[in-house]
């Protein structure tokens, strides 16, 4: 059984610059190994299906009876599935949910739901195995970094991996403590303008027998922790959803679903239709926002009264996500549109 070991501690840090953000696109999707196509199968699919998106929604895997009743009943918020085959010849369940119904069935059960919004994640993985440094970059994630990435997008996570080129490479192959690999990595980090890193190295203590020490970084928060067992592909998958639930904390957990508010916003800038068709559309496709109205109109300036599930905070730090809106330094509700 693996061991964890969780410390946290919160530090001061130089701004790293914007947050970067993308759709997460396949949120109410998943693919699930089944033993064959029969029907025992096929329920069983569904059920770990809903569980699994479900876990994508709501940011955790901690176990909550109200989301009982959809994974015991999983067929009536199905909108289409079909049965595939991978590249290990395994037959899978593909599943699609539908958002409308299955985000109507959480919010009346009072569960929170994260958006489509989240913001990128920069990772960092060094493995040591063998008296051998491998380093999971861009071009070349490894063995170890596709199992983080696999991870990631079933915790639905955006995750980037740095470009490893010859500067970052020198900077992590010749440092042997732990605390070097992250000092070095998170100096690093300030060139990619992200709001959340994590730092993994999994070393081979001793044959058979893998640590890992993790440090991840949202916003000004620093968590560190530590596991270690015989598998470091699990271990790698610890740190993945440890990093989840801290992104879930700090982005979703305020947005409580019951919770709506009217906020009136000025978009500056816009100079014709098609930059007012732009902003509009961005922020009807906010997913905490139910609806836009467009309360004013004066020269280059629009007003817009929006209903925000979460309110204010939740919906400033959505739009903050994306690259079309940057509000205005000195005045909360005002923002200047940006140009392509």
């Amino acid at each position: 059984m693996n061991k964890l070991l969780f410390t946290s501690f919160f530090v001061s840090l130089l701004s790293i610059g914007d947050a970067q953000a993308r759709d997460v696109v396949d949120l109410y999707q998943a693919s699930i190994p089944v033993a064959d196509r029969g029907d025992v199968e096929f329920s069983k699919g569904l059920r770990r299906a809903m569980r699994q998106v479900l876990v994508k929604l709501t940011g955790t895997a901690n176990s909550d009876r109200r989301l009982d009743a959809l994974v015991n009943d999983p067929d009536r918020y199905v909108l289409k599935f079909a049965h595939d085959v991978n590249d290990d010849e395994e037959i899978v369940l593909r599943v699609e949910f539908d958002p409308s119904s299955l985000s109507g069935a959480l919010e009346s059960s009072g569960v929170s739901i994260w958006g489509k919004e989240r913001p990128d994640t920069l990772l960092w993985l060094v493995i040591d195995a063998e008296q051998v440094r491998q380093l999971s970059g861009a071009d070349e994630p490894g063995r170890f970094g596709e199992v983080a990435l696999t991870r990631a997008k079933i915790r639905g996570i955006p995750i980037l991996l740095p470009l490893m080129d010859v500067e970052e490479s020198q900077h992590l192959i010749h440092v042997r403590r732990a605390e070097d690999v992250v000092t070095n990595a998170h100096a690093m980090s300030r060139r990619y303008g992200t709001s959340s890193i994590l730092i993994g190295y999994v070393r081979e203590s001793v044959p058979g027998i893998w640590e890992a020490q993790f440090t991840a970084v949202i916003d000004e928060q620093t968590v560190s922790f530590q596991n270690e067992g015989s598998l470091p592909e699990l271990l790698i998958e610890e740190g993945i959803d440890r990093l989840t639930v801290g992104l879930a904390n700090r982005y979703a957990g305020g947005h409580n679903s019951g919770t709506r508010e009217s906020i009136v916003i000025r978009v500056e800038g816009v100079q014709n239709a098609g930059d007012y068709a732009r902003a509009t559309h961005y922020l009807e496709s906010l997913d905490i926002v139910s609806r836009v109205f467009v309360s004013q109109v004066a020269g280059r300036i629009v007003d817009y009264q929006i209903v925000a599930r979460g309110g204010q905070n939740a919906l400033s730090e959505s739009i903050s996500f994306g690259r079309l809106l940057t509000r205005l330094a000195d005045q909360q509700n005002v923002y200047r549109l940006n140009r392509n």
